[in-house]
Parts: structure tokens; C-alpha cells; sequence
């Protein structure tokens, strides 16, 4: 099933000849067809900041260095998602979120039917699983996963792992593959309907999506992708130990992983009291309280043992959907 696109019916007794205006040339009230939608989107998702999406310039995570990342991206598929340069249009983001709905049921026989569906100056858009893949370049199939997915709100740091997030590092690194198309619609569907999601995300992949439903957005405010959009060296050395070096021009410079030769690097290497005298200087330079430095640690590694612990059933409920999943796989003989 494709995409079906249907029109709300008017009272008997009127008429319209041509087609309809475009969606740009509409007083904005008109994007609504009920009040409660209008006074929702007024309330709520007028205000709403979206979140300004990154993409990964060539070059900047070498082949060679990440070998092991790199193969657990391409077994997923996420390759384009990495590198997508769309603009995208916020106005037109919230005015979906006001409206937006999905449908995630088994039939009779057990088969899937989902979907998403909002509503435009009267007009309803649905766009099937299999279309939203198509439309971002990924596979419509694998592992459907849709268990918890919050932080805990008092911690408010995306750096706090949530149990999806469990469930989705676990199976990339048992090299099961996921079906993403399903993870980001559902995700769609909670920055909509989740008082915990103050944003919108995902801009890129909302501005195919109304490509596809050949929307007219030619009056819209269209924010372009640019440099202050890529993911730098310095975002991906906070994820480890600097590994990236920066490139010239960038005002934040990145510290490049390096190891002085004179300190060796094999097993049999002697370290010369000269290497050492340098690198006491270094840390000398560094001027840091390790008292503090690792009172802080140890207070992070209590946080992220508490979390594990509060997320036993996550991590139980990886393990049987795995086992589940691999089990099916068996059986038909993949």
C-alpha cells in the first residue's frame, strides 16, 4: 500500500472549480479544519524550537581508523542518513505535529499495518512503512522494536542512556539489524505527542516526506543546511579520546590522538626519563584538581549503575526480542 491522499467531503450545495491553492498562498488559520486543532497548535506547537539537524561531512571519520564503526553503519543501512544535506522547513513541521496520528496494529493473519497520517488545509496525507523507507533510503524490514523509550526527566541529559537506546547499542553490536524506518516514525509520533519532548527533530527527513506528497513549499521559510550544520572534529572527540584532527579555520581545535614516540607503543618499549619530564609538564600545564576530576567520575558511574539497574526490563526485553527474532529467522531458514 502506497500513499493514499483524500479529501475532506464538503456540505452539499458547494463547489470548487480548478484545483485547490497552493498551501503557501493560505492564510495560516486555513491549515486547520477544526478550532482544536488551530487552538492546539497555537498552545503548543507554534512554539516549539526544532532542533537543528548535523550531518557528516566526507573525510572527517576515516575508513581506516573506524573500521568497526563503519561496518556497524552499513550493516544498518544508515549510511545516508550520516550524510543528508536537506534543508528543512520548521513552520511546516509544527503544523504536521498539530495533526499527526499513526495506526500500528497486526491484522487477522498477523501482518503489520502501519502508517501516518495528518491533515493539511483539509486534505488528508497517509504514508505507509514501506513509502516512509523508500523515501529515506532504508530497509523496510529485520527487528521492530518499540519499548521504552523516556529518560529519566529529573536527569535531563541526552547523555543518559534510556532503554531504547539499550536495546538499539545491543543489537548493533550483535549485528542484528533493525528496522529504522519504524524506530524514526515512532519517534516522530512521540516529539508530537510527548509533553517530555520540548523539540521536533528529524527536519531533513520531514522535508523528503513532503517532497514525496509533492507538497507546494514554495512560500515557506526554508532554513538551509550549511557548514554550522556539520558534525565537527570537535563533536567527535567528546564522544572518545580525540581521535579527529580539526581542520584549519575551525575556531574550536580539536586535540589530535598522539602518542610521542619516545614513549613507545609495544609492550617491550622502556619510557626515558626525558619522556616522562615532558609529560609531566604537560599535566603540570593542564593545571586540573583530580580530587574533583574524579569525585565528578565516581558521581557518573553511580548515575549510570543506578540507571542499568532501573533498567533491567529493557535489557530483558533485548534479549527476548533477539531471541525471538533470530528464532523466526531459523525457522524459515535465513
Amino acid at each position: 500500500m502506497g500513499c493514499r491522499k483524500t479529501t475532506v467531503r464538503k456540505s452539499a450545495g458547494t463547489s470548487r472549480k480548478g484545483p485547490p491553492p497552493p498551501i503557501s498562498q493560505l492564510p495560516l488559520r486555513k491549515w486547520f479544519t477544526t478550532n482544536e486543532f488551530w487552538k492546539s497548535y497555537l498552545d503548543t506547537f507554534s512554539k516549539l524550537p526544532v532542533l537543528k539537524p548535523r550531518y557528516l561531512p566526507d573525510g572527517l571519520i576515516s575508513e581506516d581508523k573506524y573500521e568497526v564503526f563503519w561496518k556497524l553503519v552499513d550493516l544498518q543501512g544508515l549510511r545516508p542518513l550520516l550524510f543528508m544535506k536537506e534543508r528543512y522547513y520548521p513552520r511546516m513541521m509544527r503544523v504536521v505535529a498539530t495533526t499527526i496520528q499513526q495506526k500500528d496494529s497486526l491484522d487477522d493473519v498477523g501482518n503489520r499495518e502501519f502508517y501516518l497520517r495528518f491533515w493539511i488545509a483539509g486534505v488528508t496525507y497517509t504514508i505507509t512503512l514501506d513509502k516512509l523507507a523508500s523515501v529515506w533510503g532504508l530497509q523496510n524490514d529485520e527487528i521492530l522494536y518499540k519499548g521504552g523509550n523516556h529518560r529519566p526527566k529529573e536527569k535531563g541529559n541526552h547523555g543518559v542512556l534510556t532503554e531504547e537506546d539499550t536495546f538499539v547499542i545491543g543489537a548493533m553490536v550483535k549485528e542484528v539489524e533493525l528496522n529504522w524506518p519504524y524506530l524514526i516514525a515512532r519517534r516522530l509520533i512521540r516529539y508530537s505527542h510527548n509533553s517530555w519532548e520540548s523539540h521536533l527533530g528529524h527536519g531533513m527527513l520531514w522535508t523528503k516526506v513532503f517532497e514525496y506528497l509533492n507538497l507546494d513549499l514554495s512560500g515557506e521559510e526554508a532554513v538551509e543546511i550549511g557548514e554550522e550544520n556539520e558534525i565537527t572534529a570537535r563533536h567527535v572527540n567528546k564522544m572518545g579520546r580525540g581521535a579527529v584532527a580539526a581542520r584549519k579555520g575551525k575556531k574550536s581545535k580539536a586535540v589530535a590522538e598522539y602518542v610521542p614516540s619516545q614513549f613507545g607503543t609495544s609492550s617491550n618499549s622502556q619510557i626515558t626519563s626525558d619522556a616522562m619530564e615532558v609529560f609531566a609538564e604537560k599535566m603540570h600545564a593542564f593545571n586540573i584538581d583530580w580530587d574533583k576530576k574524579m569525585e565528578r567520575v565516581n558521581k557518573r558511574l553511580s548515575m549510570v549503575v543506578g540507571l542499568v539497574s532501573s533498567q533491567a526490563d529493557g535489557i530483558q526485553s533485548l534479549e527476548e526480542s533477539m531471541s525471538i527474532h533470530l528464532s523466526r529467522n531459523a525457522q524459515s531458514g535465513n
